[in-house]
């Protein structure tokens, strides 16, 4: 059995996060009480390695990050271009203009 805290240190995840996957039934875990009205989350080997597996990373099918990046029009052109050349193997979206109030 694990720790949430054992569960965190292992896959890299927030406390959180963790706390909200188990909030919402995605990590199985039981209760053990510790003390007079005070509990402990403990998850089973079996049950964490099922979150491992179903959960990807970032919920992404190809165990890619998505993120957001701000910047210049200038810079974006300089980040396409490394994209383009090769040396920066990311897909780029570009968003919509938007126009200054």
């Amino acid at each position: 059995m694990l720790t949430l805290k054992q569960v965190c240190e292992r896959s890299g995840l927030s406390m959180v996060y963790v706390r909200r996957c188990v909030a919402q039934g995605k990590l199985s875990t039981t209760k053990v009480e510790i003390a007079k009205n005070t509990f402990r989350h403990e998850v089973d080997e079996k049950d964490y390695e099922n979150f491992v597996k179903t959960r990807g990373h970032n919920g992404r099918a190809d165990g890619k990050s998505k993120f957001i990046l701000y910047t210049k029009v200038e810079d974006l052109e300089k980040i396409l271009a490394l994209v383009k050349s090769g040396e920066l193997d990311v897909e780029v979206n570009k968003p919509k203009q938007y126009k200054k109030a």
